[in-house]
């Protein structure tokens, strides 16, 4: 029985916006048991979530590509496993510059 529930996914994600239109995440893989990891974004702190990404087992990194330049966004991951999630990391706001 796989439990990822009361995991933390990982330490403080670190996003960085690499260029006007992308941002790149890392974060140390801490979960034991996942299938996959889910990044989520939104352009508000608390809501309006929506998954970017969804990556292997033992992902460390993932670019979110097509944002909009001087745009602020959110972003937070969890480790899944079957119907079972992490806890969400920290959340994390990255505003990306001008073109």
């Amino acid at each position: 029985d796989r439990d990822v529930t009361g995991v933390q996914t990982c330490a403080l994600p670190i996003f960085r916006a690499t260029s006007s239109t992308t941002v790149a995440l890392t974060w140390r893989d801490k979960a034991q048991g996942e299938e996959s990891y889910v990044v989520e974004m939104s352009r508000k702190r608390q809501n309006g979530f929506q998954v970017v990404a969804t990556l292997p087992a033992g992902s460390t990194s993932a670019q979110v590509t097509d944002l909009a330049p001087s745009t602020s966004y959110f972003f937070r991951v969890r480790a899944v496993a079957g119907d079972q999630v992490s806890p969400y990391s920290p959340l994390v706001g990255v505003k990306t510059p001008a073109r």
